[in-house]
């Protein structure tokens, strides 16, 4: 499940290959960068963990957890609408050209259906047609492929699907049978070990 913690990493180490590389990146302007770094926490902080979170309650969660499916699938819905409408007026996100943003959303954009429902992509078709195109591009295509030649959560995926929704019967005892709450240490975001861009 994506947190806001491990996609804002993700969203940190792309900008940091565009700016070693020098490419996918807007005009070297103010309000350009202030552009790019807005639409980047709009996925780190956004897009992406409420589609996390959308897919564990619509799919994996316990099924009497109504409010909760209910709220995610709300905010992912509001999150796709926002970008959805942004591209009804623009072709990409970052105005006439391709940028690290699309490249950084695209990952949770194809998979908008499993996340919201079948009908996603005739509701949010702007949504599609970004995703459309940069899924046609070689490079996608062979990062796409990648889920195909590795396991991802494979046999350990069950053991840690437990820590994310915990039951009173765990090992371990993650809830407190007295309070009912969980009890012992919260986890905190792993500190990324790579370098980060300095402002030019």
């Amino acid at each position: 499940m994506m947190t806001a913690c491990s996609c804002s990493t993700a969203m940190r180490f792309l900008l940091y290959l565009a700016e070693k590389t020098g490419k996918f990146l807007p005009p070297n302007t103010p309000k350009s960068r202030a552009q790019l770094l807005s639409w980047l926490m709009f996925v780190a902080t956004g897009l992406g963990p409420y589609s996390g979170q959308a897919v564990h309650f619509k799919h994996f969660a316990p099924k009497d957890l109504e409010y909760a499916h209910n709220r995610y699938q709300f905010e992912a819905q509001r999150h796709y609408g926002v970008l959805n409408d942004h591209l009804a007026k623009s072709r990409y996100i970052g105005r006439r050209y391709l940028y690290i943003v699309g490249h950084g959303l695209v990952g949770w954009a194809r998979l908008a259906p499993f996340v919201l429902g079948e009908e996603t992509f005739a509701k949010f078709s702007n949504v599609k047609r970004l995703v459309d195109e940069i899924s046609s591009r070689p490079a996608a295509a062979r990062a796409i492929a990648l889920k195909d030649k590795f396991v991802f959560k494979g046999r350990n995926g069950r053991r840690s699907a437990r820590h994310h929704v915990p039951s009173s019967q765990d090992q371990g005892g993650v809830i407190s049978s007295a309070t009912n709450r969980r009890v012992g240490k919260r986890r905190s975001c792993a500190v990324p070990t790579f370098p980060f861009p300095t402002h030019r």
